[in-house]
């Protein structure tokens, strides 16, 4: 049914060369929070968002098993320690507007069940640029020619 999250390798710039997907164990975890939630209420978290978000018992497995990790998590620095508490309130804004667009529009598109769980993975992804600024190279970027001039006299 999700085919979309069992791509293994995808396209890369040069034709017919491929990549291996970096982002094979979250699509993993997603699919598996989906197959679970599925199992339990016989409701599809991505079809029926509006069914499990308006009941609150439904709202509150969805974000533990979605965010549940982050929340758990016990971090030493201060800073750090302030990010699960601000994408425990990202989703909690998000399943707002979320209920407010279908009261006012009526329906939702099928895409809009993916919206808190690639909200989750860009979060991440942004805080953990705070902890790693750089990304280490393979092989080097900058390509730098070392010169040496050296003074020969005529015994050499």
């Amino acid at each position: 049914m999700y085919d979309y999250l069992d791509m293994e390798q995808q396209h890369a710039k040069i034709i017919g060369s491929f990549s291996i997907d970096r982002n094979a164990e979250f699509k993993d975890g997603v699919k598996s929070m989906l197959e679970s939630f599925r199992g339990a209420y016989q409701l599809d978290a991505i079809d029926d968002l509006i069914k499990v978000l308006k009941v609150d018992p439904l709202r509150e497995d969805y974000k533990q098993k979605l965010i549940g990790d982050v929340l758990e998590e016990s971090i030493q620095d201060t800073y750090l320690a302030l990010h699960p508490s601000k994408l425990e309130q990202l989703f909690e804004n998000s399943a707002l507007e979320i209920i407010r667009e279908y009261s006012s529009v009526g329906q939702l598109s099928p895409i809009v069940g993916l919206t808190l769980p690639v909200l989750k993975k860009n979060y991440l992804e942004c805080h953990s640029k705070d902890i790693i600024m750089t990304e280490v190279p393979s092989k080097s970027i900058v390509k730098v020619a070392f010169e040496r001039k050296f003074l020969k006299d005529k015994q050499g």
